[in-house]
């Protein structure tokens, strides 16, 4: 028979050593795993304050249109809850308003609800919801410029159909309404129109007024919503802003080209992978590339390639439906980045979307977290980063999750 060997003073000493070692090396190769498919810290259901699902039937209802930001400690949804229409006296006639916005604010360490808020408007758009750098929130809120009669006529339908009256409403963290600009509308040609874009940072905001042959830039400050500098673009070719920093504004031209420059000064080429393109940071771009499948680039903003990123996304080639990346979103330092994937999936009359988010970061390029966020029916899934990228709010379907995430 065997018997162990006794410990002696010398392999105690061994063994003690490679004990304090593992208690050191353990938690850091902990923390640098992946986080794959946690469990969230809390989830909220928008069903109780209105918001409608998508259903199914002779009539596809694909549900409230949502949008998140996620601002200093506050998650806040914005989404339509049902069209504002007044019956009128002794007939089958309605007026129509527009559409009831709901607003819901919730702390973001425990989803206690905050506040709600409502304001009668036109349907939210994607780019009319942000976060700032204080922790407020901005809205660019369209209006219809008169109530519509239903049933409308093809009059009413050209009104609603073109420009509409704009605001620009800055929100507390509570969805208090603190300074409003109303932003000018001429109502011709039929194509002006306001648009936004905020810099990771959260303090520079950007207002395009795109008008037939040309378009008019307006910097904020984010928080004040002060003016910081005004310039015209006379080639409208030239309007389309795709990301902004600090200091920066990306251009997408319609013939393809990305362009980058300064506030106010000349714009020069910058060769990207694709149009889906966003600032980190002043100096860095992130791009969600169509092909190859699951790819993106970080590119300085003198164009020179720095970092490419690959992760799982299904390629049906020719066969199947291609799968869909959302716009990436990032925390105000830039250092953390992510997107949610969108892949179609099943028989055309019982198609669903499956969603999964991921989150990287800079500069080690490494992906920390990701997650299978299940599917829903027609509803895209979208994410946002806390301001310090501590935490990602998930909002999916009429649900929203928090999950923490590692430092």
């Amino acid at each position: 028979m065997l018997l162990p060997k006794p410990i002696t003073s010398a392999r105690r000493a061994v063994v003690l050593a490679l004990m304090c070692i593992c208690s050191v090396v353990a938690p850091t190769l902990l923390l640098a795993a992946t986080i794959k498919n946690p469990q969230p810290i809390w989830t909220i259901d928008l069903k109780k304050y209105g918001f409608r699902g998508s259903r199914r039937g002779l009539v596809n209802d694909p549900g409230s249109l949502a949008y998140m930001a996620f601002s200093g400690g506050t998650v806040a949804v914005l989404f339509d809850q049902k069209a504002e229409e007044i019956p009128q006296k002794g007939t089958d006639s309605k007026k129509w308003l527009g559409w009831r916005l709901v607003g819901v604010f919730v702390d973001a360490r425990t989803g206690q609800l905050l506040a709600t808020r409502t304001w009668i408007a036109y349907l939210p758009w994607p780019d009319t919801f942000f976060r700032t750098a204080a922790g407020n929130f901005l809205f660019l809120m369209r209006r219809f410029p008169k109530p519509v009669h239903i049933p409308t006529s093809p009059s009413e339908i050209q009104l609603i159909d073109g420009p509409l009256p704009t605001a620009l409403l800055l929100l507390s963290p509570t969805g208090e309404e603190l300074k409003r600009l109303e932003l000018p509308i001429r109502g011709t040609p039929r194509n002006e129109h306001w648009e936004a874009r905020l810099s990771p940072s959260g303090k520079s905001f950007l207002l395009t007024h795109t008008q037939t042959n040309s378009c008019q830039f307006v910097l904020l400050d984010a928080d004040t919503l002060k003016l910081r500098f005004s310039w015209q673009q006379p080639d409208a070719t030239r309007c389309a802003v795709v990301s902004t920093s600090d200091e920066q504004v990306l251009i997408h031209t319609r013939e393809g080209r990305s362009l980058i420059g300064k506030f106010g000064d000349s714009l020069d080429d910058i060769t990207l992978p694709s149009s889906n393109s966003q600032f980190l940071a002043n100096n860095l771009i992130v791009t969600f590339g169509a092909a190859p499948w699951g790819t993106a680039w970080i590119t300085s903003s003198t164009g020179k390639q720095i970092s490419t990123f690959h992760f799982e996304v299904y390629d049906p080639g020719l066969r199947g439906v291609r799968p869909g990346v959302a716009p990436p979103f990032s925390s105000s330092d830039g250092r953390r980045f992510g997107t949610v994937t969108d892949q179609i999936v099943g028989p055309f009359l019982f198609r669903r979307e499956e969603h999964t988010l991921y989150v990287w970061q800079e500069p080690e390029d490494k992906l920390i977290f990701t997650t299978q966020l299940g599917h829903s029916f027609i509803q895209w899934a979208e994410a946002a980063l806390s301001n310090d990228g501590s935490r990602v709010a998930v909002l999916n379907g009429r649900k929203v999750s928090m999950y923490n995430l590692a430092r």
